[in-house]
């Protein structure tokens, strides 16, 4: 496959660290994330497909949103999938199955799912539209697709360190050089238009230190990076995120991080879809 990814989970030296980081991700931020989807038009009865679904934390709170439908969950990583297998059945859940998938040859049957979710998965993506238009074939008419994902642009802690600015031009252009794009909230709404969604919707949602907590919001903007770095630069991406951490010792300390959500429906007609 030509198209690059800037994530991959059987790349890390130690997962069992990086799944504790995906799932401290998905718990600090699932109360916003319910939210995003009721204003997105779920239904307790819809048939949703989750892309990117990693080890299946968050698909998993949509099974229980959906608990008259049904959640597929695909992700390209086999070992993560095992990890969400594991999570469905921590959870008692039967409404949920999961699958190794991959964004970009997504092997579905078209017009199928009423709701298509994508968390933190664009920015990952050398080409998004590739991967909504294979969203698109796999929605039916009329269709719902919520996609979620950040923009660094939109980080903001205070007292600064002095490093942040560093990390984060630092991870970009790694994500950059490995086809990602750490700016993609921006673009998701623009995204969605030219793929030839409707009803297109847009927002930014805040998360900030003082609703969540500040070690929540570095968990969720900070604490993945090293796992970006190449290996030898793994240790000095460290030293920074600890630097970063020790505004857990400053009573105030504040943070923001801005989460953008963009919606929008399927065509009903063949002069409407994408």
């Amino acid at each position: 496959m030509g198209n690059k990814s800037s994530y991959h989970f059987d790349g890390f030296d130690d997962k069992r660290i990086e799944l504790e980081v995906l799932e401290r991700q998905s718990s600090a931020a699932i109360g916003l994330e319910k939210s995003i989807w009721k204003s997105a038009g779920l239904e307790n009865d819809m048939k949703v497909l989750d892309l990117g679904c990693g080890p299946g934390y968050t698909s998993c709170e949509l099974a229980k949103e959906v608990e008259k439908g049904s959640v597929l969950g695909i992700d390209v990583s086999g070992d993560l999938i095992a990890e969400a297998e594991k999570n469905k059945l921590r959870n008692k859940l039967r409404n949920i199955s999961f699958i190794e998938g991959d964004a970009y040859e997504m092997q579905l049957p078209g017009n199928t799912f009423d709701f298509a979710y994508a968390r933190l998965l664009f920015q990952h993506l050398e080409h998004p539209d590739t991967a909504l238009n294979n969203i698109s074939k796999a929605l039916k008419p009329g269709g719902i697709a919520c996609i979620v994902d950040i923009d660094d642009w939109w980080l903001k802690l205070h007292p600064e360190p002095r490093c942040l600015k560093p990390l984060l031009e630092k991870t970009a252009g790694i994500q950059k050089l490995k086809g990602g794009d750490r700016h993609v909230g921006r673009k998701l709404g623009g995204l969605l238009y030219d793929t030839g969604f409707k009803s297109i919707s847009t927002n930014m949602l805040l998360l900030t230190s003082g609703e969540i907590g500040m070690r929540n919001l570095l968990d969720v903007s900070i604490a993945f990076r090293p796992g970006l770095f190449p290996s030898g630069e793994r240790h000095a991406a460290d030293a920074m995120v600890r630097e970063i951490y020790g505004l857990l010792e400053e009573p105030g300390a504040s943070g923001w991080y801005g989460i953008f959500a963009a919606t929008g429906r399927k065509g009903l007609c063949a002069t409407e879809t994408a």
